[in-house]
């Protein structure tokens, strides 16, 4: 098999990660006595994950500059616990309140708040004395100009001035150059020192110096641009739909009020709503209105929601978390969460089937059998079939992607082609937006069951760790979470190559793939 670039930058930032955290273990400080739970939470934050990408444009920039890596690692740890110093701080409750970072709970919740105060205070100074210390250069010179740089990137007038900017700015309309120059200062800062450090480890000349420096600018800026469109984008799809659910849902008059109330409590639990994004994107490529896409994609959420309701049933998967709040059958009753999904699972045809959904009836008769295909015994029920008897059973790869395909995909997969049913499109298109969502469902699956292995019950909102301890077979499980997370990042690559037909209009669509295959819960 051919390496594509996107396989090689995956695997080079791996190697890298590696190398870094087993540097960073080693300079991590003793304790002797109660000092020892500010180092506890220390380790607990650099070893929380994370992409490393400020530690391998250390280590890249380096080699451009031919400095040895016992030099380039030490200040790539350092730069490391720089970043992650401020990620603590950043989590606090008088700053942006957090409680979640990397997938787990942030240092001021799994600790508390005066030892993530010190701890982030401790892993500052850290990166000066690793800095500083001789193994980092044998020219001092060299080494107080990695600090004085370092100092600048993190200052009043870098990352630090950054968040300060960040905090006065909520709720004030900043113009381009502004929230340019706020980017600049709090991300760019540190992204163009560990651009640069390779070129003052190498004492190189001005002018590789500058190109580099530019390189990292410009990547830093990219990084926080592309993460804040996903974000952006999910959240306002995420605002429309739920006000449309919340007019779509049923009235009662009597008793029957109680599975309206936990239809309601289902949905309104929260979600990225990644399928209705799907849905309203899709519809976009192919011309089609939003007064149509949004009904489509509230029933694709009444789909998906009767789904988890069912599926933490104490007869099914036997989960009492849901998106961070009791599952309905906790928070209600069995009868009544067998019910509510029951009614949402009608609910999403009932949408379907109104003229308001689209003019043409066929057009409605094809969405309806797509969704109930995508759903029945040959999609996501019998998926969820399979996931049940298939516990504490080895099954191979072909397998374990099939149920895959079939319990999460198909439905994500209609998700993606609802907009082209909608706008009537031809078969090529259509196929590019079908393996776009399927490919990015197989991802998503992949990323779910890493976060079950890796990630903590508060922080990904279910029980954490439920799949491995019930035997369930994932590809996590059979080929371990290094070689999955290469294949998620595979699939995301190949979900790109499928909106090339589509060319800008799906900016947002790529945005969300990179988006799926880097999230914390």
């Amino acid at each position: 098999m051919i390496n594509t670039p996107d396989d090689l930058a995956t695997t080079a930032l791996r190697d890298v990660a590696e190398q870094v955290e087993k540097k960073l273990l080693k300079l991590l400080p003793k304790g002797s006595d109660l000092e020892q739970q500010v180092i506890d939470a220390m380790e607990y934050a650099l070893m929380a994950g994370g992409k490393r990408i400020r530690p391998f444009l250390v280590m890249e920039s380096a080699k451009l500059f031919g400095v040895g890596e016992s030099s380039a690692i030490r200040v790539a740890a350092a730069v490391e616990c720089a970043h992650t110093y401020s990620l603590i701080h950043d989590d606090l409750p008088c700053m942006d309140d957090d409680d979640m970072r990397r997938g787990k709970p942030s240092v001021h919740i799994k600790f508390d708040e005066a030892t993530a105060v010190l701890a982030g205070d401790a892993l500052l100074t850290l990166a000066f004395e690793i800095l500083s210390n001789e193994l980092t250069h044998s020219n001092a010179q060299v080494r107080c100009e990695l600090i004085s740089a370092l100092a600048k990137a993190l200052g009043a007038n870098g990352m630090v001035g950054g968040q300060m900017f960040d905090l006065l700015a909520e709720n004030q309309e900043l113009d381009k150059i502004r929230i340019t120059r706020l980017q600049r200062m709090k991300t760019g800062a540190l992204m163009v020192f560990s651009g640069e450090a390779g070129a003052i480890l190498g004492k190189s000349e001005e002018r590789r110096r500058n190109a580099i420096r530019g390189y990292a600018h410009d990547v830093g800026l990219a990084f926080q641009i592309v993460d804040d469109l996903a974000t952006t984008a999910l959240r306002d799809v995420a605002e429309q739909v739920e006000k449309k659910l919340l007019k779509l849902l049923p009235k009662g008059s009597d008793l029957e009020q109680q599975v309206i109330d936990a239809m309601e409590y289902a949905l309104m639990a929260g979600g990225k709503r990644i399928r209705p994004f799907l849905v309203m994107e899709s519809a976009k490529l192919f011309g089609v209105g939003e007064s149509s896409a949004i009904r489509v994609a509230a029933a694709v959420e009444c789909a998906h929601t009767y789904s988890l309701i069912h599926d933490d049933l104490p007869c099914m998967d036997d989960d009492d978390m849901r998106r961070g709040k009791p599952s309905v059958h906790i928070k209600f009753d069995e009868a009544t969460a067998v019910l509510a999904g029951d009614a949402l699972l009608t609910l999403a045809f009932e949408i379907l089937s109104n003229e308001l959904t689209h003019s043409n009836a066929q057009v409605r008769c094809e969405l309806i059998s797509a969704l109930a295909k995508a759903l029945g015994a040959n999609g996501m029920v019998g998926g969820q079939m399979f996931d049940l008897l298939a516990e504490n059973q080895e099954l191979d790869k072909i397998r374990i992607t099939r149920l895959q395909r079939m319990k999460t995909g198909a439905l994500m997969v209609f998700s993606g082609e609802a907009g082209a049913i909608l706008g009537k499109s031809e078969e090529r298109r259509r196929n590019a937006i079908r393996g776009y969502a399927h490919d990015v469902g197989l991802a998503f699956q992949i990323v779910d069951d890493l976060l079950d292995e890796e990630g903590d019950s508060e922080g990904i909102g279910k029980t954490a760790g439920k799949d491995s301890a019930a035997g369930k077979a994932t590809l996590v499980s059979l080929v371990g979470t290094e070689q999955a997370r290469t294949q998620a990042y595979m699939l995301t690559d190949q979900a790109w190559q499928h909106l090339d037909v589509f060319g800008d209009k799906a900016e947002n669509l790529r945005n969300l793939a990179r988006f799926i295959t880097n999230r914390a819960n």
